[in-house]
């Protein structure tokens, strides 16, 4: 659809081109034009919704539980109840405090029923996995990490790989990776999987070949963050430094 949109928009100012050049009135040629891009309809997909439909649900206009997905972190769910379908949230903490865990704690306990895509700029697989690994077996990540495991902790570390391996959590490892690659790669594995959750780690070191400051920088990127929670209709998790929402 939208290729057959861009072709109708490109043949039209091709012949508003050669109608100029032809030297025939400017005013005329504009109004052709003009009115031949208004027939080309660019926004089949956007639904005008009506007050009947807004307000007719019978007084049932509380969240149902489908509207968002617990973090399985009780004592912040008791607090926001879940991340909230369509929403884009921002988890922000100064560095080195905990923010990627945080992140896969989170992760691994929404992939136990619904596909999570991951989008990891900073830390290698390796070490998403050994976090992954540790929170699962509640073992020390460093004896993890050093091999310095006992029979006891090794085999409780094959019982949580084992476990791991049925969860829905997808990784995306790419240091440098731009707003519009994880949109892209959103939506298209969104298609693919159906992705309930995706998290991003995080918003200060995606590559941005712009040259504006930085603040216009974050706040493009949010505003794709964001197109990606709305048309999905599904949270979208964004680390963030501290200091930069202040």
């Amino acid at each position: 659809l939208k290729l057959s949109q861009s072709r109708k928009i490109i043949s039209a100012n091709m012949t508003a081109m050669e109608e100029a050049f032809s030297k025939k009135d400017p005013e005329e040629i504009q109004n052709k034009l003009t009115n031949e891009l208004k027939n080309i309809n660019t926004f089949k997909d956007i639904k005008i919704i009506q007050s009947n439909e807004l307000f007719n649900n019978s007084g049932n206009f509380h969240l149902k539980d489908t509207d968002y997905i617990k973090t399985g972190i009780k004592g912040l769910d008791d607090k926001i109840f879940g991340m909230l379908n369509s929403e884009v949230i921002v988890l922000a903490a100064r560095p080195s405090v905990g923010k990627t865990a945080c992140a896969l704690t989170i992760a691994r306990d929404v992939a136990e029923k619904y596909e999570v895509l991951f989008f990891s700029m900073e830390m290698p697989k390796i070490f998403i996995t050994i976090r992954l690994l540790a929170n699962q077996s509640n073992l020390n990540a460093y004896r993890i990490q050093h091999n310095m495991l006992d029979t006891w902790e090794r085999n409780a570390l094959d019982k949580a790989a084992s476990e791991l391996c049925n969860f829905k959590f997808n990784l995306v490892e790419k240091a440098g990776i731009t707003a519009e690659q994880i949109d892209n790669i959103s939506r298209r594995y969104y298609e693919q999987k159906g992705i309930k959750l995706v998290i991003v780690d995080y918003l200060q070191i995606m590559r941005d070949t712009s040259k504006e400051n930085r603040d216009i920088r974050i706040g493009y990127n949010m505003k794709i963050l964001k197109g990606i929670a709305m048309d999905l209709h599904i949270p979208v998790l964004v680390l963030s430094r501290y200091r930069d929402w202040e």
